[in-house]
């Protein structure tokens, strides 16, 4: 018969195996849409740093240059937006 400490050894093996499991699976995510708008005007939007908080729920503000090797600082909205 199994006593309660061996019980939490073979629980915590099990959940040590899973996790090695899941760290070695690869997960994917993929979405899309299609923007009715020229790439210019798309470009306009997303680099309109100050303008964040009125369109994207998750970042509310943005700030630096945007090109490559450049440092941005963005502050984001967590779930039920704190």
């Amino acid at each position: 018969m199994f006593t309660m400490k061996t019980n939490i050894v073979f629980l915590g093996m099990g959940l040590l195996g899973l996790m090695a499991w899941a760290a070695g699976q690869r997960h994917d995510v993929e979405a899309a849409t299609v923007v009715n708008a020229s790439p210019e005007r798309v470009w306009e939007v997303l680099t309109d740093t100050a303008a964040y908080a009125e369109w994207n729920p998750v970042i509310v503000r943005l700030s630096g240059e945007l090109r490559p090797g450049a440092t941005i600082e963005f502050v984001n909205r967590g779930p039920g937006g704190r």
